[in-house]
């Protein structure tokens, strides 16, 4: 992946590692699930060039701003709310690349987003995982949605 965007990247451990590829990366959260974690995040990804943080929300920004580039990936772990997502999602698969991947994390303690997945990317190919979390032990699962080469 070239061009990444990442909803809800909290302390910003996964845009780390997302940037960590060389990949262009923009995050996007509005830090309301742990308030104080921008900071962290900013303070982690400092020394990224390649990365991007908006402090804003993702609906907000989406309907707000314009992007003008496609991302290869995807990646969405902020607001689990059913109707969120489905708005969410709405907005940005058309700003994935044919062939790009959306990511969606916490698919099996949020089973209801695979209904979402399927209702919005009816013709994309669909995988879910087990995403073990390193502190808890939980699964959240983690569903990959491949768009098609159209």
């Amino acid at each position: 992946a070239t061009d990444i965007l990442e909803t809800g990247y909290d302390a910003g451990l996964t845009t780390q590692a997302l940037s960590e590829t060389g990949a262009n990366v923009i995050g996007i959260d509005n830090c309301s699930e742990y308030g104080d974690v921008d900071r962290f995040a900013k303070r982690r990804l400092e020394d990224y060039p390649n990365c991007l943080l908006i402090n804003r929300e993702i609906i907000d920004f989406l309907t707000r701003s314009k992007l003008d580039t496609q991302f290869d990936l995807i990646y969405i772990d902020d607001n689990h709310n059913h109707n969120h997502v489905k708005l969410e999602l709405e907005l940005l698969k058309d700003l994935v690349k044919p062939c790009g991947i959306i990511a969606f994390h916490d698919v099996i303690m949020f089973p209801e987003l695979l209904n979402v997945i399927d209702e919005i990317l009816p013709t994309w190919n669909v995988i879910v995982l087990d995403a073990y979390s390193p502190q808890d032990k939980q699964n959240y699962g983690i569903a990959i949605a491949q768009r098609p080469n159209e």
